[in-house]
């Protein structure tokens, strides 16, 4: 389970959430979203550890009290998380129906009970209708927290029941301080590939994230140059690099496209290789740009099914020589 969390740029959304708590006008349920990176999860954790803390301050829950304890150890009963489950990584209708069963009880040992729903939008029709009923009549006490990536994927049911809470990115110059505080390395370009979430920007960081992509960006340039082997590209990025490739690809075509179309665009994701990708984009016009970009929208959605991934890679790369 994710450890509770409130991060800089969080700070203003905990103050605002904690003065509701104070003047009793907390809603009974919110819709908790943002890019991902953000830290959504930790923080509704720690939302959650604050207001079942029997000693709560304005900086969160005492980490000494009963409930503190309990939370820690993942035995306290008045709070419930739901997850994903299953190799279909979905929330089932027998897990809801069990936190609902669960939410009818009166708080054992904290004012109140509080249920967190992680990937909330991995609930299936069945499952997130047999939520509604207990959005549409809570029982007293009783907070829910829906944290999501993208709540468009939620039943608009659920969404019109819940209060919206939505997490912005910090300012630019904050998520760089942040991460150069954790020594990161790379910080402005991994900011701009993951839309300005720290988090995000360290992961890819631990994770080698700007080496595999430098390494496969130096093979595309090779084939709009011609002077790279399609098939042993495509053997390569199958072995190695295979599906952040085609993320990758398809992220290069669509700054081209924008590159192609106005000098200067405003909102470029790729900002540590522009000079490469504007020269890619004058060999080609908007259409042959389009068409190829098509083909790796088409190869990203087909990836996660049986089908060869040498091939694929094979057909969206062979336009490019």
């Amino acid at each position: 389970m994710d450890k509770p969390a409130l991060y800089p740029w969080l700070q203003a959304s905990w103050k605002n959430l904690l003065e509701q708590h104070k003047q009793g006008k907390l809603a009974h349920a919110y819709l908790l979203s943002g890019l991902p990176g953000l830290g959504k999860a930790g923080f509704a954790r720690f939302v959650s550890s604050a207001l079942l803390c029997l000693d709560l301050s304005e900086h969160g829950a005492c980490g000494h009290c009963k409930t503190c304890h309990l939370l820690a150890a993942d035995t306290l009963p008045d709070f419930y998380e739901l997850l994903p489950e299953g190799k279909s990584q979905t929330i089932r209708i027998d897990q809801v129906r069990k936190l609902c069963a669960h939410l009818i009880l009166t708080p054992q040992i904290a004012s109140m009970k509080i249920a967190v729903i992680q990937v909330a939008d991995s609930m299936n029709v069945a499952s997130a209708n047999s939520l509604l009923k207990t959005l549409e009549e809570p029982t007293a006490d009783t907070l829910l927290i829906l944290v999501t990536d993208f709540p468009n994927r939620l039943l608009p049911t659920i969404r019109s029941r819940c209060q919206q809470l939505h997490l912005n990115p910090p300012p630019h110059e904050e998520a760089l301080q942040w991460l150069g505080a954790q020594q990161v390395d790379g910080a402005e370009t991994l900011l701009s590939l993951t839309s300005g979430a720290p988090l995000a920007a360290l992961r890819d960081s631990e994770s080698g994230y700007l080496e595999r992509r430098t390494a496969v960006f130096a093979d595309f340039i090779g084939l709009i140059r011609g002077q790279a082997n399609i098939l042993a590209v495509s053997e390569s990025w199958q072995k190695t690099y295979f599906p952040d490739c085609l993320y990758w690809l398809r992220s290069w075509v669509e700054d081209m496209i924008r590159l192609k179309m106005v000098d200067e665009p405003p909102l470029l994701e790729n900002t540590d290789i522009v000079s490469d990708l504007k020269a890619g984009s004058k060999r080609l016009d908007l259409k042959a740009l389009y068409a190829r970009l098509s083909l790796v929208q088409t190869a990203i959605q087909q990836s996660s099914t049986t089908v060869n991934h040498q091939m694929l890679l094979d057909e969206v790369l062979y336009p490019w020589n």
